[in-house]
């Protein structure tokens, strides 16, 4: 019979796989999301009567908004089908409701279970099961419908058990899902394997790392057959807990329990390796994805620039951002932001500028975190107009710059004595309607204290706190920084004490600075009795509180604080004070305590610097294992001198032909030779003694010896010599007694701003030639 007038439409009706379907279902798909009431109806006009005798095309035309995920557009094509009394039934809600499971319309998908029971159509296992699937992380509201469709005596299937177990797991309710698992036992449903790895998923938000490993053994108990997802969903639970090695032997039974690996079970082991520090075999990795399968993803190369980010090694995160042409893979602002970050740890700001400038060509458009990390880089090597300059240029390309940035941009100008500049940043920050966080806080205070302009800086403490920045222990070592005064330094512990924040090492050693520079040693013993209570160990702090009594010559409790000894400027301190009061036993002791640290050589002349040659010469061998000390060239230099003959002459060549040595090599010898011993002469020639025993040369600054050897071997006066550092006293001491010159040369252990006031004491009635060469 030929189509009526109103069914025009029927003649372009076809049937494929997807059943019966018309060109309206594509222009009900054209419509705005979502769609207007009239719009749905004036084009369904002409579809009712059709459906109205077959309303399989309506379901057809449902679940194809469904597949579409357009849940709103099948709502109004049911309320158009009410409203016209076309009949509705459980396939047009089924459908419906699986069109906002696909849009995750958990709302919407509990508002179609009422119309459906006002409208008389009975709910099945199915159409519950999608609005379950629907409510996604709302887990209460799944919890609700399952209770609901057991009241209405619709049973529950795996499958509806399982929906409501995901939700819980998007939820973070995995206790619930825990439960629900057990009632699926308790009513003869069997879970599956999608059962169990929801559960194990919803674990990764539990305090328990066992949780994955104990429902694979369940899953194993019931004959369970596990499948790449247990294994993932297991790794990825133990490595969110810190497990990584754990993670690492799920992988390497999974042979075992004869499932394959996947390439999101290779990306998880890779973040396992770079968990553990393993950013080697995380690469190692990769190139066995690379040539045995599976295909590492876009993500597995960002895992491995991410390792490479966390060693600190630029240029190969680069290589490996380069080598994704070679993969036919395309990059991510997640893949430049680690490679760029990675550059910034190594200091190499030019190629993370480059790297930055470079994301444009690849169709990657930089985003926040881009921009800050190289601004970062910028900071790192005090480029602070660039630093500027990227966040100005974030600015004209209308990406919006975050706190991070102008905190950024205030660090670079802070570190360089911008402190105006750091100001102006704050205002253009508030400006742009950005709150001041307490990162930005501690940018300001650090650049204002900086300058020593301590009471400006508190004022702007408290401004920003009264506009709701909290301050952190950072803030107050930043205000600690610029005080000048140890009185201020000890209050502003106070306040931290009232404000109940627990003061760090930096915390420490920053009022613990500024006793020592006052001198005030009872304040030190207290500050170290204040750090210990609080049970922090820093041997910075314990070395300046040692420095601070040594120089008050307090050295009996100075031996009390710290019975062991350092290379720091405590034990240099304590050394001098115990040499200039002439307790030479404690004096031993120490450089004793020092030498149980040091290579063989230097040892012997800490212990003894009148010891005989044969005891300080150098062993090759002990040499040759101390070549990474932070001390090899003196120690060379130490070697070269004393295996020349015992005369000043010999010891002075052999040591100025080491030098000339590091200069053809590239390196600086530090010491007076050539040319510019040579000059020391002149000028020691120049100033003839009246008398020799009424004449002193003062060095400051030994270093290992040679201008103190140069002077007592040109002239009969008496030297002595100042240096800070304990192990080249001991080394220049050595070379000294081998040139054997103890007699007429004196190295003093400590700073000169201490000693040359007791040297004066001292030598008050003689003639003194201070002799500095550069």
């Amino acid at each position: 019979m030929a189509p009526q007038p109103h069914d025009e439409t029927c003649k372009t009706r076809k049937f494929d796989r997807r059943g019966w379907h018309s060109g309206i279902e594509e222009e009900l798909l054209r419509l705005q999301d979502p769609p207007s009431a009239e719009d749905v109806e004036l084009l369904l006009a002409r579809e009712f009567q059709d459906w109205q005798r077959r309303p399989r095309l309506a379901t057809a035309a449902l679940t194809r908004f469904s597949k579409a995920g357009r849940g709103r557009l099948a709502w109004q094509v049911l309320l158009a089908m009410l409203a016209r009394g076309v009949e509705t039934n459980v396939y047009h809600y089924g459908a419906a409701i699986r069109a906002c499971e696909t849009s995750g319309d958990w709302m919407l998908a509990t508002h179609l279970l009422e119309v459906m029971a006002a409208e008389g159509v009975t709910a099945n296992v199915f159409t519950c099961s999608s609005a379950m699937g629907a409510c996604g992380s709302q887990w209460q509201i799944a919890l609700v419908l399952l209770n609901d469709m057991i009241s209405s005596q619709v049973l529950p299937n795996v499958v509806t058990c399982n929906r409501a177990i995901a939700t819980c797991a998007k939820g973070g309710a995995w206790t619930t899902s825990l439960e629900l698992l057990r009632r699926m036992e308790e009513v003869d449903l069997t879970p599956d394997v999608v059962s169990f790895n929801s559960v194990i998923k919803a674990g990764q938000e539990s305090a328990h790392w066992q949780l994955p490993l104990q429902l694979m053994r369940r899953m194993q108990e019931r004959n369970v057959p596990p499948d790449a997802g247990t294994c993932n969903s297991a790794m990825n639970t133990l490595l969110q807990h810190g497990k990584w090695q754990r993670a690492l032997l799920v992988m390497d039974a999974m042979p075992q329990m004869q499932v394959a690996t996947d390439v999101i079970t290779m990306n998880t082991a890779m973040m396992a390796l770079v968990a553990g520090d393993g950013w080697a075999s995380a690469l190692e990795l990769l190139e066995t994805m690379s040539s045995k399968g599976p295909s590492p993803s876009i993500i597995s190369y960002n895992i491995a620039i991410h390792a490479c980010e966390n060693a600190g090694d630029g240029r190969l995160a680069l290589g490996m951002l380069r080598s994704l042409s070679g993969a036919k893979l395309r990059p991510t602002a997640v893949s430049f932001n680690s490679a760029i970050s990675a550059l910034q740890k190594g200091s190499q700001w030019q190629l993370a500028l480059d790297t930055l400038w470079s994301m444009p060509a690849r169709k990657v458009r930089g985003d926040a975190v881009s921009f800050n990390t190289a601004m970062a880089a910028c900071v790192t090597v005090g480029q602070w107009r660039l630093c500027l300059n990227l966040l100005q240029r974030m600015l004209d390309i209308e990406l919006r710059a975050d706190q991070v940035s102008y905190s950024t941009a205030m660090s670079a100008c802070g570190e360089v004595g911008k402190w105006q500049d750091v100001l102006e940043l704050l205002l253009a920050m508030t400006q742009a309607k950005l709150s001041p966080d307490t990162l930005a806080c501690n940018a300001v205070l650090s650049a204002v204290a900086r300058e020593r302009r301590w009471v400006r800086a508190k004022n702007i403490l408290n401004v920003l706190e009264n506009s709701g920045v909290r301050a952190d222990v950072a803030s107050f070592n930043a205000l600690a920084s610029g005080c000048t005064s140890w009185q201020d330094s000890l209050l502003l512990m106070e306040e931290m004490h009232h404000r109940i924040l627990v003061p760090n090492g930096i915390t420490f050693t920053t009022v613990m600075s500024c006793l020592e520079r006052a001198g005030v040693w009872e304040g030190a013993l207290a500050i170290v009795a204040v750090m210990r209570e609080h049970g922090v160990d820093c041997a910075d702090v314990e070395d300046l509180a040692v420095a601070t009594l040594a120089e008050a010559d307090q050295w009996e409790l100075a031996l009390a604080l710290q019975p062991h000894h350092g290379l720091g400027s405590g034990t240099a301190a304590l050394l001098m004070s115990c040499e200039q009061q002439g307790l030479g036993e404690v004096a031993r002791q120490i450089l004793s305590d020092i030498a149980a640290a040091l290579p063989a050589e230097v040892a012997a002349a800490l212990r003894g610097p009148s010891a005989p040659p044969q005891l300080v010469r150098p062993n090759i061998g002990v040499l040759s294992r101390a070549s990474a000390s932070p001390y090899r060239k003196e120690l060379s230099l130490m070697r070269r001198a004393i295996m020349a003959e015992p005369s000043p002459e010999a010891i002075l060549q052999a040591m100025a032909d080491f030098g000339q040595e590091l200069g053809e090599a590239g390196a600086w010898a530090k010491f007076a030779g050539g040319s510019k011993a040579e000059t020391l002469l002149a000028a020691l020639g120049g100033a003839p003694p009246v008398g020799s025993e009424a004449f002193e040369v003062l060095e400051i600054g030994t270093y290992c010896g040679f201008s103190a050897v140069s002077v007592a071997a040109a002239s009969p006066v008496q030297v002595t010599t100042i240096e800070i550092d304990p192990v080249l006293v001991a080394i220049s001491r050595g070379i000294i007694a081998h040139a054997q010159l103890s007699a007429r040369v004196q190295v003093w252990t400590g700073h000169s701003r201490l000693l040359l006031p007791r040297f004066k004491e001292r030598s008050a009635f003689r003639c003194f030639s201070i002799l500095g060469i550069w």
